[in-house]
């Protein structure tokens, strides 16, 4: 999970500290001294990717591969080291048809893969044994596994821009050109290839501290610096990817266009459309997109595939359907605030007219917009135009709208939409002729917050939400989106037949109590539902002995207790309840008696319980072992003391046969206490097997049973009964003196 990964330590040796631009072959652009580039764009863990360095004068170099990130700050984590190498000077190409420059440099080094590293954008920081000076080589790490979000970068952008050795980008014919760039070639008969470094990227500022990473640095990390900061779960792919890979427009909720992602490969634009209509949600988070369509052809030198391409037909109208609006070149201007009642600008108090000054550039989205059902401008301006004087000559948009099966739309309309998210380590604020973008605000953050929120939380629900106050950071935790693996291994001591393993993914965060319901709230909360229309809830008791301390866990409550219990909560609270009688979810049907048919609207952000795989999940926090706190360290099957166990949980041969306060042992990585054993708690689920067959995105259990789900050791169970992976299940009417409940708030 990407959350979890930025938990590790990071460093801020990712960063060039002295590179060498040469004047005389590169215009200032290209770095002799050192540079390189991958044999692949993209690849998957476990498969291997070769680097091919050359070194002006001839010497010795090394390769340290970080992954870019949030970890605390620092923006990347080393992965590996390697080397040294001898390196040797590689010859320049000459320009070949269509002026294209492809590299046939000997490899230099293969990076094979582990199976374990976590997709994201890698750089490989290549450094000189003799001088120091560095520069980078990027490449893509997708991921197999179901994620949250779909990061697509924009190297086919990247590339078409790069100039390297110096004048051979897709707008280079050999022409002259002045510093306002009013000479651009955009014919059909340049090409580049992926077969060559990344020179400085010279169409905005010319950062030196950024060579070999295309635009990324300075137009796309600050996106995904921001993303990993917030805990989404993320997966990167090359836009290569969504034409020669589409599986990976299968794993996700939400696709990112980000920046400047004007090329894309010939056939992708249908596989995302496809995607769309198959219900995913879209965010472009980028200005100038899906311009033209580019056929990818194989290098003339090497016969690897999909590395050369020129330009083909534009996008416009195609685009203007899967984005809203349609796609422009350059100008600049302020994003002003069109619909401030829409539910995108929800908790930021701006209103009709508020502006963010220059947020809108160097390329843009606007008018004529697409015919489609709920489409909403939700800002507009009018622009400055770079080529034709400083009258505000052009018009910008940016729309909001529902897609097929429950889907949204979002395109923010600029490629500096990611510069007001956040400002990563040497971070440089993009700027382009006279346009210099905003810093961070607060506002861009919770505007972007606010669609992702809605993308990944599915279809709507029938009732409007309830205004819901935030909750108390003391009581709850918020726990990351991620992947893990549900059950258990074969040779954990205690495991049982039912704990088959399967893997999972959770696409988004959730909020869960750090503690077990303790009586003194259960009390308070029933105090209040009695006189409320809630006539059946069960007194309970607090501890086993009863009456034990306020803050020991409140027990002896049914499943049905405690579903009726979080909806008095709920409504005491102004949120909107979970747990209807019917599927629609109308306020009439709030269950607050009886046991009638059940449905859980997980939209809602009122109170509930955790589904089984988010106590998991939890209870797990990034461990795979019996307990969060390691293996078991003796028999499990007894009454004895465990050291592990005893650590983090209440059990038969610590518990002196009662219940405890909360937090009286200590908490996982995730700051939740008891999880191991205090009281069991129950879970929504139906008690059913594990769909071992496939990965399982955000499941909810069998769909009928006759037992609810329990999780979680009690003051009597032994060590194999408070495992992680343990499952228990009950008639839902049971009440016992072992059995309470832990909250869970949809995020």
């Amino acid at each position: 999970p990407t959350f979890m990964e930025n938990q590790r330590p990071g460093t801020g040796h990712w960063r060039l500290s002295s590179v060498s631009l040469d004047d005389a072959t590169g215009h200032g652009l290209r770095s002799v001294a050192i540079e390189g580039y991958a044999s692949k764009t993209s690849l998957y863990p476990g498969e291997s990717v070769d680097f091919h360095v050359s070194t002006s004068p001839a010497a010795d170099f090394t390769i340290e591969v970080f992954r870019t990130g949030y970890y605390g700050g620092t923006g990347g984590r080393l992965m590996t080291r390697l080397g040294s190498f001898a390196g040797e000077a590689q010859p320049t190409p000459p320009s070949g048809e269509g002026r294209v420059r492809e590299c046939a440099w000997p490899v230099s080094a293969t990076l094979e893969v582990p199976g374990d590293w976590p997709s994201g954008v890698y750089l490989a920081k290549l450094t000189r044994a003799d001088n120091g000076f560095q520069s980078y080589i990027i490449f893509v790490l997708k991921s197999r596994e179901p994620a949250a979000i779909l990061f697509q970068v924009s190297d086919l952008t990247w590339q078409s821009y790069n100039k390297w050795p110096g004048k051979d980008s897709l707008y280079d014919d050999g022409g002259e050109r002045d510093r306002f760039n009013q000479y651009l070639y955009t014919g059909p008969d340049t090409r580049v290839s992926f077969d060559r470094p990344y020179a400085m990227y010279a169409q905005l500022q010319r950062v030196a501290e950024f060579i070999g990473s295309g635009s990324f640095l300075l137009t796309e990390f600050p996106l995904a610096y921001w993303l990993e900061k917030e805990g989404y779960h993320i997966a990167y792919c090359s836009n290569l990817d969504t034409l020669l890979d589409p599986s990976v427009l299968d794993r996700a909720k939400l696709f990112l266009s980000v920046a400047h992602d004007e090329y894309w490969a010939e056939g992708a634009f249908k596989n995302v459309a496809a995607a769309r209509d198959r219900g995913m949600s879209m965010a472009f988070l980028s200005g100038n997109a899906l311009l033209y369509e580019v056929p990818l052809q194989p290098s003339s030198v090497t016969g690897r595939p999909a590395r050369v391409f020129g330009r083909g037909p534009r996008l416009r109208e195609a685009g203007r359907g899967l984005m809203g609006a349609t796609t422009y070149g350059s100008g600049n201007g302020d994003w002003i605030v069109r619909r401030a009642d829409h539910w995108i600008f929800e908790g930021t108090g701006l209103r009709n007219g508020d502006a963010f000054p220059n947020l809108v550039g160097w390329e843009y989205h606007g008018p004529p917009y697409a015919d489609i059902e709920g489409l909403e401008v939700i800002a507009s301006a009018s622009l400055f135009g770079y080529w034709g004087g400083r009258e505000r000559q052009l018009q910008f948009g940016s729309v909001v709208f529902p897609g097929p099966r429950d889907s949204w739309v979002f395109n923010a309309g600029t490629i500096w939409w990611s510069q007001a998210l956040a400002a990563p380590p040497g971070h440089v604020r993009a700027a382009s002729h006279e346009s210099r973008t905003i810093g961070v605000d607060d506002r861009v953050r919770r505007i972007t917050r606010n669609f992702i929120q809605r993308a990944l939380r599915g279809p709507e629900q029938t009732a409007a939400p309830r205004p819901a106050t935030e909750l108390d950071s003391e009581e709850f935790a918020l726990v990351p989106a991620g992947s893990f693996i549900m059950g258990s291994p074969l040779d954990e001591p205690g495991r049982l037949p039912d704990e088959s393993q399967v893997a999972v993914t959770l696409a988004r965060p959730f909020h869960l109590g750090r503690t077990e319901v303790p009586w003194s709230l259960w009390n308070k909360v029933r105090d209040w539902a009695r006189v409320n229309g809630y006539s059946d809830i069960s007194p309970g008791r607090n501890g086993f002995n009863g009456p034990d301390g306020e803050d020991h866990p409140v027990v002896k409550v049914s499943w049905w207790d405690a579903v009726r219990w979080c909806n008095a909560r709920s409504e005491m609270e102004g949120r909107e309840p979970v747990y209807y009688s019917r599927a629609d979810f109308d306020s009439g049907a709030v269950i607050r008696t009886g046991m009638p048919p059940i449905f859980a609207n997980w939209h809602a952000r009122g109170y509930r319980l955790p589904t089984e795989a988010e106590w998991e999940y939890a209870c797990r926090a990034g461990t795979q072992t019996a307990f969060s706190t390691g293996p078991a360290a003796g028999p499990v099957d007894a009454c004895l003391p465990d050291e592990n166990l005893g650590a983090a949980g209440w059990h038969c041969a610590n518990s002196e046969g009662n219940t405890h306060p909360a937090r009286g042992r200590a908490s996982n990585a995730f700051g939740l206490y008891d999880m191991h054993g205090n009281a069991d708690e129950w879970c929504w689920d139906w008690f059913g097997p594990y769909d071992a067959a496939r990965v399982l995105l955000d499941p909810t259990g069998p769909a009928t049973g006759t037992q609810r789900i329990l999780r979680g050791g009690n003051w009597m169970s032994v060590p194999a009964e408070a495992r992680s992976a343990h499952r228990h299940a009950l008639a839902p009417s049971t009440r016992f003196y072992s059995i309470g409940f832990r909250l869970a708030v949809t995020h």
